[in-house]
């Protein structure tokens, strides 16, 4: 691809040899300073016009647009449909007086022979009769021609309106095929639009994917490290309780037999408190019926003393009734 084209030489020369360049117009201001302004008897030339872009409609009813076209073109194609009848109707009736004046046409010249063999006869009663029939046949003719005219007219008529209806019909599949075209152009820009914010929006997630992983991969190192900390803390911690541990097996032998020692001595000492609580029991028994019986010599004393007070009591009486 070659530098751009200089514009500006080809445009005054144009200007110079015809006036009817009115206008130009450059898609973008970058393509208008570069074409335009750097060339200033140019720019002087013309009034410069900023446009805005085209706002495409997004959301159209295409199916109401297409019904409404469709309805349109109906019924033009009904008044068109009529407008053929109308034809047909005035091309029978053209070819109706067409047969008509060739009928007169004969009549007239059978009519003139007539007349003249007459005239020729000195009847001149019949030939004034034919003549008669003559200007007949010519007023029927006259009218005849007139009515082939005006069928004519209106034959005419009638193609015009019906090419007037065709234009019609033509340009309203043409509006619709438009709005369908400017529906797609907007929806095409509004797609462009979408796909693009959607790369973008692709393109941050990714962002955030790979820093998520960086993290990821830098934390999965830092557990590695860690562990590997780990693993050899324990496996000195594992080195030191081993070497501490070496020389203790006589010492842990020693308090193991203690240990068991200790054991048979608190099961002894477990055997002789459950016979010393067996012999307590038994003595609390032996205590219950010493309380029993204790009682029960209680009750005999006490039934013994109150003998005892009654024989005091007849001897004191015995002994005053001997007094007296």
């Amino acid at each position: 691809v070659g530098p751009p084209l200089d514009a500006a030489p080809l445009l005054k020369a144009a200007l110079k040899a015809s006036p009817k360049l009115r206008c130009i117009g450059a898609s973008t201001l970058e393509q208008y300073r570069l074409l335009v302004e750097t060339d200033a008897a140019l720019e002087r030339r013309f009034q410069q016009v900023l446009l805005g872009a085209e706002q495409l409609p997004v959301e159209v009813d295409l199916p109401a647009v297409r019904e409404a076209a469709e309805r349109e073109v109906a019924e033009l194609a009904a008044e068109r449909r009529l407008l053929s009848g109308e034809q047909l109707s005035s091309l029978r009736r053209r070819a109706d007086i067409s047969a008509e004046l060739e009928e007169i046409a004969t009549q007239r010249e059978e009519t003139t022979a007539a007349q003249a063999a007459a005239a020729a006869a000195e009847n001149y009663a019949r030939a004034a009769s034919l003549s008669e029939r003559l200007e007949t046949l010519a007023a029927r003719e006259e009218a005849l021609r007139g009515e082939e005219a005006r069928e004519e007219g209106g034959y005419d008529r009638a193609a015009a309106r019906k090419g007037e209806l065709v234009r019609r019909e033509e340009a309203a599949w043409a509006a619709l095929a438009g709005h369908c075209r400017a529906c797609l152009a907007a929806r095409r820009a509004l797609a462009g639009e979408a796909g693009e914010e959607e790369a973008a929006r692709l393109a941050a997630e990714e962002r955030a994917v790979e820093e998520e992983g960086e993290a990821l991969r830098k934390e999965e190192a830092r557990r590695s490290t860690l562990s590997a900390e780990a693993t050899a803390a324990e496996e000195a911690m594992s080195a030191a309780l081993a070497d501490e541990t070496r020389h203790d097996v006589a010492d842990r032998a020693r308090w193991e037999a203690r240990e068991r020692g200790l054991a048979e001595e608190v099961a002894a000492l477990r055997e002789a408190l459950d016979q010393k609580l067996a012999e307590q029991a038994e003595c609390g028994v032996s205590v219950a019926r010493c309380d029993a019986a204790i009682e029960a010599v209680e009750v005999r004393l006490a039934a013994s003393a109150g003998a005892a007070e009654l024989r005091s009591k007849l001897d004191a009486l015995e002994q005053a009734g001997a007094l007296s």
